[in-house]
């Protein structure tokens, strides 16, 4: 039950600090909760932002959560690649 909160919490934009007063549970307990759900499901995260992306069944997956994102990650892999 409390996995759930913290990651809903999470992705609402809370920080750590925020969630672990909220639910009563340890700051590191709380990462630890979120990182874990993250790294299971890592196709459902900007790369960008880390904000939580809404999959439609049915569409294309997407991989990041605005233009803005999108543009910022390009801009930052073609830096990279031209080094």
């Amino acid at each position: 039950m409390v996995k759930e909160e913290v990651i809903k919490i999470k992705i609402e934009g809370k920080s750590y600090s925020e969630i672990s007063r909220i639910l009563g549970v340890n700051e590191s307990t709380a990462k630890t909760i979120y990182n874990r759900f993250k790294n299971s499901h890592p196709e459902s995260f900007c790369p960008m932002c880390s904000k939580f992306l809404i999959q439609t069944k049915g569409h294309r997956q997407k991989r990041f959560c605005s233009s803005k994102c999108k543009d910022r990650y390009w801009n930052l892999m073609t830096n990279q690649k031209n080094k």
